[in-house]
């Protein structure tokens, strides 16, 4: 797994707003309500298809409790998340398609953390209905689909495949030149 990051310096005057935006949007849906903490993954696709998970602990109740978004809070959202992700495509390093944003009711700072991971990029670009994504087991799939994402050691076949197909393309090209 990459290690999560701060997207990178030199679009920091275009971000800097965009993320007090994201900051203030998830604070007004959560206004009538005494929390204390807000978590919220991020995950957008290939395809700028944006999902989130979010759960937040009040005053009253310390256990995380998941929440939604109402539709039209959740379009604002995915709006100002895709023009971040749009921002990212123009610099490499910058390149992200999970986020975690992490809130203190009484803290001046959030934090916003972005990674790029090529296993959730991959599996998002698959046919659902294709037959790599029919051999791609559950717990790997759900793995691939949470912030974390699979360890570093874990197998990725369709690694190897990819590999082996630009391995095979390569020694076609030299027996051609030959």
């Amino acid at each position: 797994m990459n290690r999560p990051s701060h997207l990178h310096d030199a679009h920091q005057s275009v971000q800097s707003p965009l993320l007090t935006e994201i900051g203030n949007q998830i604070k007004s849906h959560l206004l009538g309500t005494s929390w204390l903490y807000v978590h919220i993954d991020g995950f957008i696709s290939p395809d700028r298809s944006f999902r989130y998970i979010s759960s937040y602990a009040s005053k009253n109740n310390l256990h995380m409790q998941n929440f939604r978004f109402p539709y039209a809070q959740h379009d604002e959202l995915k709006e100002t998340f895709t023009t971040l992700y749009d921002l990212a495509l123009n610099t490499p390093q910058s390149m992200w398609n999970k986020t975690r944003l992490i809130f203190q009711n009484d803290a001046a700072d959030n934090l916003f953390e972005f990674y790029y991971d090529p296993d959730y990029h991959w599996i998002e670009s698959l046919d659902i209905e294709g037959r790599e994504y029919a051999k791609l087991s559950v717990s790997d799939e759900l793995a691939i689909q949470a912030w974390e994402g699979l360890p570093q050691n874990h197998p990725r076949p369709w690694n190897i495949k990819k590999a082996k197909r630009k391995q095979k393309s390569a020694s076609t090209r030299l027996r051609k030149q030959a």
